[in-house]
């Protein structure tokens, strides 16, 4: 920013070349100010090109971040399991194969060995023996100790409970390995425990727990009691023959004897922070290592780990996000490279004279030249250090903000890198404006006021400006530019009406002068000649008309993006929540599944059960079935589609209700479709609806009554609960009830899958254009300021020759006014091109990192937070105006 000061250098035609120097060091003492302001402004431009690779790596550190977190503790496990027949396999044998290629990426290794046993007391319940290592360190004995002995073991509150155990009980158990002799063992109860809750150790499995299901009408339950590593030890038991399996033995096996089939794992488990983005490429060379050393080991190992899903996951967001992100700060950049650019012109306008007093003496052009850069130089070289701080300090400021916590990736040499060139550029810009300053000739350097612009013309830069932004429209009007480059729409369209606009506001301006004229509008006249002669109102213009189109169309784009995800997790849960219930064999009485969950809400006005039943074939129909008054108040209605009420007015026997984009009945009335039954059912199409919440390819709802008049269970039947989840105690009931009942519950929360959306590439990168709006309105305040302050003093002789001439200070203050006032018509010009722009490349736009199947994207724009949008833009230039004249209509009356 320029100040108001203008220092002359003293210059002597005896001095030599050499003491330039002295006179540019005698500068830079004078003008301490705008030393600060050109430094300022430079460590801005530095500080946003160096933000780029820093916070690109920090956005993908926290995609990461949020997929690893997702995982929970068991889904973080990387685990090598082995199954030996014959002897046991050694922990140690196994334990390279998640060696030293994952340290610092996951945890210290654990190792387990695992049977599952028979026990005699209950033919209905198995006994899976886990003995893993520092298990004692994990848990809390209600009672007893942590075994110690061979043939020892610890059992959990509820299985001793169940089973009637207790501290020093005895029980019998058997292992009838296929063709190995049947293991009969008597273990002792050293101690009974519980589990802390929130303990990574165990992965995410509750251990304390006993399992129950059902299988042919029977409930089966399944305890894990642990014990030490030396219960496993010894030789295996004998093979036999099927014909001796049939007549196992009775007594008391040998002490030496071990197990057969002992299960062996070792695990790791990934470290929340260190499995990173900046170590994606570390994880991937220790999944082959660890592939090639299952190879070599000579054994069957099972891996079960989730790098690979993770990195498939974030793969396609990271390549998207490395697009996304320097195209959208590039809009910023372009901003503040101007503001540099008009502030370093500014500071060479106000040394046109002593540039014209060097030109006369002996040291001419080239003492001129090493005059400015002696002066102007330094500014540009501190920015480097000031810049890439700011960098940092804004990579921090997100990072704890908008990024929920990201850890730092610490230095990056990429961001030093980009620093260098953009402080490099800005000397190159310097250089070549000094270069042009100092060849104009001396009697142009001593005009004060530069000659008047009568007509609009156009300079190379701003044709090809021009010629792009008509050519970017027209391919994104008939979609031959998708995806992110759309979102440079609406600073190439903004510069090029700004540009118009400004090129029209000399001839429009005098035109209009003349017009209030001969009206008598001093006010207006003035307002608008003095917008009109200052050849810098442009570069305001268009600074003002970028950045209210980046507000608005960034804006517009966020809200949109918002509404669109949450329609895609809406139309993809169905419901808030989901209860899917799952038995061990698949079998279960649908009759009765639906008795028990109408005993808890006979009403159905929380939740209310489903019934799917699915195709033998992939591609075949689906037939979901559920009572349609309850469902169309508890499924969520995603633009204001609602299936289940078309299907609620109907009366048809097999009515049924299909998706347009998935449908079927491929266009006929009537089709068939697995029911309950042995024999496929027929239906009745009654209604189409874009899509069913909830339902999948080739997916149609039908009344559940009429489901199950056709039958009551089918091996590829599901059961769910759909729930509102307005009544957390009910959910909670529920779900007990049908863990108690056999079924396996699992919860699918619409949240969650809101949430991974919220944290994809493609949000993240819209929520960016809203950052980057924002700051696109503070650089153009700071240029608006920039300019002003560059003709400050030329303004003050204006106003004090207005004075002289008699025009009162009502109709001078009439005319600040009126110059304020059209200071924000270029935001609300850009505002509106913005929305424009919005609503051409809503079609265009990355709205989903893997777009949905079915039909949810709204490309409608809003209007009502545009114009909050623009009001704001509109409100933040006018106080910064406001601000800017009080504070310097005070020292112009100071001084």
């Amino acid at each position: 920013m320029a100040v108001d000061v203008d220092v002359a250098v003293p210059v002597s035609g005896s001095r030599p070349v050499g003491s330039v120097g002295r006179f540019a060091a005698r500068a830079r003492s004078a003008r301490r100010g705008q030393q600060v302001v050109l430094a300022a402004v430079a460590a801005g431009l530095v500080a946003l090109v160096a933000l780029l690779p820093i916070l690109t790596a920090s956005i993908g550190r926290a995609m990461v971040d949020n997929r690893v977190a997702a995982l929970g503790a068991l889904g973080r496990s990387i685990e090598a399991r082995v199954v030996g027949s014959g002897e046991l396999v050694p922990a140690s044998r196994v334990a390279p194969i998640l060696g030293e290629q994952w340290d610092g990426l996951a945890g210290p290794l654990v190792s387990q060995y695992r049977v599952v046993l028979g026990y005699t007391q209950d033919p209905n319940a198995s006994i899976s023996l886990v003995a893993r290592s520092g298990y004692c360190q994990h848990m809390r004995f209600v009672a007893g100790a942590c075994p110690s002995g061979r043939f020892e073991v610890a059992v959990s509150s509820q299985s001793a409970r169940d089973l009637g155990l207790s501290v020093g009980s005895t029980a019998r158990v058997t292992q009838a390995a296929a063709g190995r002799e049947q293991v009969n063992r008597t273990v002792k109860v050293a101690g009974i425990f519980a589990v802390s809750p929130g303990d990574d150790y165990w992965r995410g499995i509750d251990v304390s727990q006993v399992g129950a299901h059902f299988s042919y009408g029977e409930r089966l339950t399944s305890h894990t009691w642990l014990t030490g590593q030396n219960s496993m030890e010894g030789q295996s038991p004998p093979a036999v023959s099927s014909l001796q399996q049939q007549h196992p033995p009775t007594g008391e096996s040998p002490q030496s004897m071990g197990w057969g089939w002992v299960e062996t794992t070792v695990a790791r488990q990934l470290l929340q922070g260190s499995f990173s983005y900046d170590r994606l490429d570390d994880a991937r060379s220790a999944l082959a290592t660890t592939n090639q050393r299952i190879g070599a080991s000579g054994l069957t190992v099972q891996l079960t780990e989730q790098v690979s899903t993770v990195e498939a996951a974030v793969g396609d967001d990271i390549t998207q996000l490395k697009v996304i992100v320097p195209l959208l700060l590039a809009q910023l950049i372009v901003l503040q490279a101007a503001l540099v650019w008009i502030v370093v012109r500014a500071l060479l306008t106000q040394r046109r004279h002593e540039v014209a007093l060097v030109r006369l003496r002996p040291i001419g052009r080239r003492g001129a030249r090493r005059m400015l850069l002696g002066e102007l130089c330094g500014p540009l070289l501190l920015a480097l250090p000031a810049g890439l701080l700011g960098a940092y300090l804004l990579d921090w400021v997100f990072r704890r903000t908008w990024l929920a916590g990201t850890s730092s990736g610490g230095w990056q040499w990429s961001g030093l890198l980009a620093a260098v060139l953009a402080t490099l550029v800005c000397v190159g810009a310097l250089v070549m404006m000094v270069r042009a300053l100092v060849r104009v000739p001396v009697n142009d350097l001593l005009r004060s006021v530069p000659p008047r612009r009568r007509k609009w013309t156009l300079s190379g830069a701003e044709v090809v400006l021009l010629t792009m932004a008509v050519a970017l429209v027209a391919a994104v009007i008939f979609g031959y530019l998708t995806g992110p480059p759309v979102l440079v729409t609406p600073i190439v369209v903004a510069l090029a009406v700004g540009i118009i606009a400004g090129g029209l506001l000399v001839p429009l301006g005098n035109r209009l002068s003349a017009t209030l004229l001969s009206r008598g509008a001093v006010g207006w006249l003035l307002a608008v000649a003095r917008m009109a002669r200052r050849p810098s109102t442009r570069n305001v213009i268009l600074a003002l008309t970028a950045a209210g189109a980046m507000l608005t169309f960034s804006t517009a784009i966020w809200q949109l993006g918002q509404h669109n995800r949450v329609a895609a997790a809406q139309a993809s849960a169905g419901a808030p929540v989901r209860m899917a219930a799952n038995t061990a064999d698949g079998m279960f009485d649908a009759g009765q599944f639906v008795a028990l969950v109408n005993r808890f809400d006979p009403q159905h006005h929380h939740l209310a059960p489903v019934i799917s039943v699915r195709s033998g074939g992939q591609d075949g129909p689906v037939t979901m079935g559920g009572y349609p008054a309850a469902m169309s108040r508890i499924t969520y209605q995603v633009n204001n589609v609602d299936p289940w009420g078309m299907l609620a007015k109907s009366t048809q026997p097999g009515a049924a209700v299909v998706a347009q984009w998935s449908s079927p009945a491929a266009g006929a009335k009537t089709f068939t479709a697995p029911g309950l039954g042995a024999a496929d059912q027929s239906f009745t199409v009654v209604g189409e609806a874009t899509l069913i919440p909830g339902a999948g390819p080739n997916e149609f709802i039908t009344p559940l009554d009429q489901l199950l008049a056709g039958g009551s269970g089918s091996t590829s039947a599901s059961a769910e609960v759909w729930d509102d989840d307005q009544d957390p105690q009910l959910t909670s009931k529920v779900r007990d009830a049908l863990t108690n009942a056999g079924f396996t519950v699992t919860l699918d929360r619409e949240s969650d899958q809101l949430d991974a959306l919220n944290h994809s590439a493609s949000a993240y990168g819209l929520q960016l254009g809203v950052v980057v709006a924002v700051g696109a309105i503070l650089v153009a305040v700071l240029v608006m300021i920039a300019v002003s302050s560059s003709q400050l003093e030329a303004s003050r002789r204006d106003r004090a020759a207005l004075e002289r001439a008699n025009v009162s200070r009502r109709t001078l203050g009439s005319a600040d006014r009126i110059e304020m006032a059209l200071t924000v018509v270029p935001v609300v010009i850009g505002a509106v091109f913005g929305w424009l722009g919005a609503r051409l490349a809503a079609r265009s736009v990355p709205w989903f990192a893997q777009p949905p199947q079915y039909p949810v994207i709204d490309y409608a724009p809003p209007v009502g937070i545009t114009a909050i949008g623009c009001a704001v833009g509109v409100v933040v230039v006018l106080g910064a105006a406001t601000i800017f004249n009080k504070v310097t209509s005070g020292r112009g009356r100071a001084q």
